[in-house]
């Protein structure tokens, strides 16, 4: 193999010898074009592959900051809907208006009941558009896969196994549990 290389440098400095000087000078900026424009290739391929990489790392930080995004809009959700839930229960439990002979104040007290059902309203059409749904209601059977009891009670009326009570709503994104609802449960041993 050495042989062979050594002939054809004899052969290639025979023409070279053979050549003008003119001839050897074209040559030479041939032979450094090509090497400036290989380097060049070379650049580019090195330049492109590294877009696709950060191309690829930019795609999946945006799919990583959308998740967190909605996770922190659905926890906001989360927390504005129970405020909601919990201001309307203290509003249906309060005495009825003639009970302060303050019978004037009974038009506000609709109003502020409207308003909030229609705040209400409002917020679970938000939690629908992001695929939030509510996992536990009254009156729904218990389930320890979704359900977390934290209370237990004995009531002769209701079927056992039943939740008499949310104390705390849970909530699932799409297809995944973001949180347990935890639950009053009827009489049930868990």
């Amino acid at each position: 193999m050495d042989n062979i290389k050594e002939q054809f440098q004899e052969v290639i400095n025979e023409i070279i010898d053979s050549m003008e000087d003119e001839d050897i000078g074209d040559l030479f900026d041939l032979t450094k074009e090509n090497s400036t424009e290989e380097q060049s290739i070379s650049e580019l391929i090195t330049i492109k592959g590294e877009i696709k990489k950060l191309t690829k790392s930019v795609h999946t930080l945006k799919i990583n900051s959308d998740e967190i995004k909605l996770k922190d809009e659905a926890d906001s959700l989360i927390n504005f809907y129970e405020f909601l839930s919990s201001s309307r229960d203290s509003l249906n439990s309060m005495p009825k208006i003639k009970h302060f002979g303050l019978s004037k104040f009974k038009d506000s007290f609709i109003s502020f009941k409207k308003g909030m059902e229609d705040i209400e309203s409002f917020y679970e059409n938000v939690m629908d558009k992001f695929s939030l749904t509510t996992l536990a209601r009254v009156g729904d059977i218990f389930d320890p896969n979704i359900h977390e009891a934290i209370e237990k009670e004995e009531n002769k009326d209701k079927q056992d196994g039943e939740i008499l009570e949310i104390i705390e709503q849970g909530y699932r994104y799409k297809d995944k549990i973001i949180s347990y609802p935890k639950v009053k449960v009827n009489k049930k041993d868990f």
